[in-house]
């Protein structure tokens, strides 16, 4: 087995068969109605970089015992797709997906470092920091109110209100939920008045009526008291010599169940709307981070990853490469390539990008995957090496109906799905003029970072946020590559 591996700021999803040397530093477990029960875990490289990765439920009981918090592994063969949403665990471009090929050994300790990023109270406040992103909080507990019982998204939880204070005597308020507040109480009462250091990692900023504070949020965080951290020593050392010591308060009412809502997501803004769009671009590049296909199993229509046999290496080209299919839970070889083709689009005032799957992408470049890639079933190995086929479509001009879904409005995700080619080198058909009451004005898009939608029917302008970043289909890639399906609109 080859000993070589890559950092996690190289690693990119064209391809699954990447080797990594990481460290646990954080996992639980996390229930969804849409995904069920999986493992979330951080990873951390010697390198500092960090990385959020999720073992679906199919895999958890395969892999949660051989990943223990500050344990060293290899970890290779996995997906990647694109991190977004409103809690961010770390600020790495992608997030990690184990796939049932995935393998994971132990391998010696490379540091003993704790790789935290602690975020200073003063930039917090003054909103340099991404309320998106979740952050490592240090400070010394100053006061500290009792537990409350509220009630919050209609069950009783407890509840905790406290303040930390910085090497500056800088003031910053935390809220503990759950049994997070507990923990935090008990270790301030059992102070017995001595000094208590609270480390708060994976914290979400909590914004109310102006006024910053910090947050867990649920069991994503990690709250340590009093850690044996090297960097918890230095803090103590650079505190103010002022002999200030712990006091809890005792709240008026004490145990009341309170109605609250507890504010783990944004209020939305309901002129923002989801539904379809015209853009009017030219294709000024693909995107080669992604893979420009995947692989679908004939007999279900599903998408599959390939096997790898191990040592990072791929499937061998003298013998027919084998892929896993996740619906038919069985190792596969009767596969077609698809087209998932990320282009990088722009007018005049700036750009965007747009996601074009099977049907969509075989419009625009005139020749089915299987016939570009010369009846290969291999992964990409160099992806800046592009088929003529490909490149041919640079520099053309396209009239595109795009969907547009709630995650480009409120999640960051600024990869629009094409649903339908309108038109070809900017000469618009009659039938184009039918297809959409939306349209977009390309004079909206500006400098890339929004993309602005005009509606026929309503003058309001709607702008939908981005990072400049693409972002992932969904899983189920074969329906979001059918045209014939409709889109809610809403």
């Amino acid at each position: 087995m080859s000993a070589s591996f890559a950092y996690l700021r190289d690693v990119r999803p064209y391809k699954t068969a990447w080797r990594v040397q990481v460290k646990v530093l954080h996992s639980w477990r996390q229930y969804t109605n849409i995904t069920g029960e999986t493992l979330e875990c951080i990873f951390a490289d010697d390198q500092g970089a960090k990385i959020h990765a999720t073992v679906k439920k199919d895999l958890v009981n395969r892999y949660v015992n051989n990943l223990d918090i500050g344990d060293w592994k290899f970890i290779e063969n996995f997906q990647l797709t694109h991190a977004f949403g409103q809690f961010r665990t770390t600020s790495h471009l992608y997030k990690m997906a184990f796939i049932n090929g995935t393998v994971v050994t132990t391998c010696a300790p490379v540091s003993d470092s704790n790789y935290l990023t602690l975020a200073k109270f003063e930039s917090i406040q003054s909103g340099d920091h991404n309320s998106c992103m979740l952050i490592d909080v240090m400070g010394q507990v100053v006061n500290i109110g009792e537990i409350e019982m509220v009630e919050a998204n209609n069950k009783p939880t407890n509840k905790i209100d406290f303040e930390l204070r910085n090497e500056k005597d800088e003031r910053m308020p935390c809220t503990l939920w759950g049994s997070f507040a507990e923990r935090m109480y008990r270790a301030c009462v059992e102070a017995d008045g001595n000094m208590v250091v609270c480390l708060l990692r994976f914290a979400k900023i909590k914004i109310y009526k102006g006024i910053k504070s910090i947050s867990n949020s649920f069991d994503a965080s990690q709250l340590h008291v009093n850690p044996l951290f090297q960097e918890v020593d230095q803090f103590i050392q650079s505190l103010p010599e002022d002999g200030l010591t712990l006091t809890i308060r005792q709240n008026h009412k004490r145990l009341q169940l309170q109605s609250v809502k507890r504010d783990d997501g944004f209020n939305l803004s309901s002129d923002l709307q989801v539904g379809k769009a015209r853009l009017l671009c030219t294709i000024y590049a693909v995107d080669t981070d992604w893979s420009w296909y995947y692989f679908e199993h004939r007999n279900c229509n599903k998408k599959v990853t390939p096997i790898h046999t191990g040592g990072n290496s791929v499937n061998s080209k003298e013998s027919k490469p084998k892929f896993w299919c996740d619906n038919c839970k069985s190792v596969v070889t009767n596969v077609a390539p698809k087209y998932m083709l990320y282009a990088k689009v722009m007018d005049a005032t700036g750009e965007t990008k747009c996601l074009l799957f099977d049907s969509i992408a075989h419009d625009v470049i005139g020749e089915s995957a299987t016939a570009v890639l010369g009846g290969s079933l291999q992964e990409i190995e160099n992806p800046e090496d592009l088929p003529d086929q490909l490149k041919n479509i640079v520099g053309k001009t396209f009239l595109f109906l795009v969907n547009v879904a709630s995650e480009n409005i409120f999640d960051g995700k600024d990869a629009y799905r094409v649903s339908k080619v309108l038109c070809k080198n900017g000469l618009l058909p009659e039938a184009a003029s039918e297809a959409s009451l939306e349209h977009v004005d390309p004079a909206s898009i500006v400098s890339g970072d929004q993309l602005m939608l005009t509606y026929t029917d309503d003058t309001t302008d709607s702008s939908t946020p981005s990072s400049k970043r693409v972002y992932p289909h969904n899983s189920e890639l074969s329906e979001q590559a059918s045209t014939s399906k409709k889109m809610c609109t809403s």
